[in-house]
């Protein structure tokens, strides 16, 4: 059975990354983020986690589709693989 873990950005990054961390170590399949306008933007934070994570899928779990045009969604998706080794 695989588990994820699905983060708000309401928390200082360095809380969130230290919780994505703990939910590496702890065996989770995927660290997510939630990306809603009123808080900061899942991408920055998908970035540092997959700087620090080696065996976790990283990324977003909403993403307004009015706030990235489809060129720049791709753009980053294609960034995140790249950035986490994929």
């Amino acid at each position: 059975m695989l588990f994820s873990v699905a983060l708000e950005c309401s928390r200082r990054y360095d809380e969130l990354l230290e919780l994505a961390v703990c939910a590496e170590n702890c065996g989770f399949r995927s660290v997510q983020i939630y990306e809603h306008m009123i808080n900061r933007p899942a991408w920055p934070l998908a970035f540092l986690i997959a700087s620090r994570t080696r065996r976790v899928a990283v990324g977003p779990v909403t993403v307004p589709s009015f706030a990235y045009d489809p060129f720049t969604l791709a753009r980053l998706v294609q960034s995140l693989a790249e950035f986490a080794g994929e």
